[in-house]
């Protein structure tokens, strides 16, 4: 039989609470090295790689995204590249350098280097559409085709096509086809004895479009009396006639400066057309 003492049992106490101190201050070491281990940066890091490779489709997919192209507004329906190419046209007459932003909207790629005069087709090509009596609001601004085909009938055809960067521009195929469409025009005016229903009266005032032309012409060359000749002034007396249309030509001028642009070959340039017409 084992008997307990007041000596053993004081040697035995202290044993017990060193074994139970050492626990607690390797407990604590393990903690202060996870915290030297995993610091605030190491946390964040950690974090931030989970979440990058948690989602890498959704990351490649973005990046796979096409971005819309952006196309020159200038060309990007055959409307707007008509009038693009008439109002550079209409304003080389003043200035030859805009006669490039023309040529800008004609496909000369499938032109032979040899016969690639840019400053010709134009010229041919706005004969053509001025002959032809198409205004411009006519032509589509809309189109879901890679092409588009203005003109009269089949001897009258000219296409336009979207090229790769978006842009709408007459194509090699029109433009090479441009001196025959100009016989054709010309062989049909003689046929119709066009203007001859106008008797004695003066090219400058044949047809609304020349009418027109011979207006701003006089205007640009400050001719005021040959712009008033352009105006109806069959409802003002006689002796104030001279004096009221250059009041009025001047006044008109002023009036179309303040308007959006206009192009002249929207107007019709044939006599044919009936005077309620325009």
């Amino acid at each position: 039989m084992v008997l307990w003492s007041a000596g053993a049992g004081s040697r035995a106490l202290p044993s017990m609470r060193s074994i139970l101190e050492a626990k607690l201050i390797g407990s604590a070491l393990r903690r202060s090295m996870l915290r030297n281990v995993f610091t605030q940066q190491h946390i964040r890091t950690y974090f931030l790689g989970a979440l990058l490779m948690g989602s890498p489709i959704s990351l490649q997919a973005q990046e796979a995204t096409p971005r819309p192209t952006i196309v020159d507004p200038r060309f990007h329906s055959p409307r707007a590249t008509a009038r693009t190419f008439l109002i550079a046209m209409n304003l080389a007459e003043d200035d030859p350098k805009h006669i490039e932003q023309a040529i800008a909207c004609l496909d000369l790629s499938g032109i032979p280097a040899a016969h690639r005069d840019g400053g010709r087709k134009a010229f041919e090509l706005e004969h053509i559409l001025r002959s032809t009596n198409i205004p411009t609001m006519a032509i589509p601004d809309v189109v879901d085709g890679p092409e588009c085909t203005i003109g009269e009938g089949k001897d009258i055809k000219l296409t336009l096509h979207r090229g790769e960067d978006g842009r709408w521009l007459f194509d090699s195929k029109t433009l090479l086809d441009l001196t025959r469409m100009r016989l054709f025009l010309w062989q049909r005016a003689v046929a119709a004895g066009q203007g001859k229903d106008a008797g004695d009266v003066a090219a400058d005032f044949r047809s609304p479009y020349a009418m027109f032309r011979t207006f701003i012409d006089a205007l640009k060359k400050d001719d005021v009396d040959t712009a008033a000749q352009c105006l109806d002034l069959t409802d003002i007396p006689d002796p104030a006639r001279q004096i009221v249309g250059r009041a009025l030509a001047v006044r008109l001028k002023e009036v179309l400066d303040r308007t959006k642009y206009i192009i002249p070959q929207d107007i019709p340039d044939s006599s044919g057309y009936r005077p309620d017409s325009c």
